[in-house]
């Protein structure tokens, strides 16, 4: 069952990572932003991906809360159920893998001369990454989950920042 919900969970990340590349790529792809590879290895992206990683955490965690996206309340019933974790507990470790995988991707030899040669080479460090981290997923999902119902978590409250 462990490696069902850590299945659950990569597919999850790998959708977080590459909507937020794809949105990264259009936006820095205009003529008013041009994406060059100076740009990407740059600290600039890693303030815009954890700002955007950020504010889509918080806009997951007040979902849940107020079951308002079904998208989000079904995946993370499959991450939650199976195993007894909280929704609380499930996106403190979803948070926390997604961040440390998004903000280590390699954009040194990113292709950035089209859409389509971008987003294949992320899918592609996307699969390499997860076969390191395949193992730290099951083990962060290897415990008796005691995390806080999130009905009673105040939506207003920011759950989540990087410093």
């Amino acid at each position: 069952m462990t490696e069902q919900v850590a299945s659950v969970i990569e597919k999850f990340i790998t959708s977080t990572i590459k909507g937020q590349e794809s949105g990264l790529f259009n936006a820095m792809g205009s003529p008013m932003l041009p994406l060059t590879r100076e740009i990407l290895q740059t600290g600039i992206i890693s303030t815009i991906i954890g700002g955007a990683l950020v504010d889509y955490f918080n806009h997951l965690y007040r979902s849940l809360i107020g079951e308002d996206d079904q998208y989000i309340v079904d995946i993370f019933n499959k991450m939650t159920k199976p195993l007894n974790h909280s929704k609380v507990c499930m996106l403190n470790i979803v948070f926390n893998l997604t961040t440390v995988i998004h903000l280590n991707l390699n954009r040194q030899n990113l292709d950035i001369k089209s859409y389509d040669n971008y987003m294949a080479e992320i899918d592609k460090q996307l699969k390499y990454t997860f076969e390191k981290y395949r193992a730290e997923i099951v083990t962060s999902i290897s415990h008796t989950c005691k995390g806080e119902n999130i009905k009673k978590c105040d939506p207003i409250l920011i759950c989540f920042i990087l410093t």
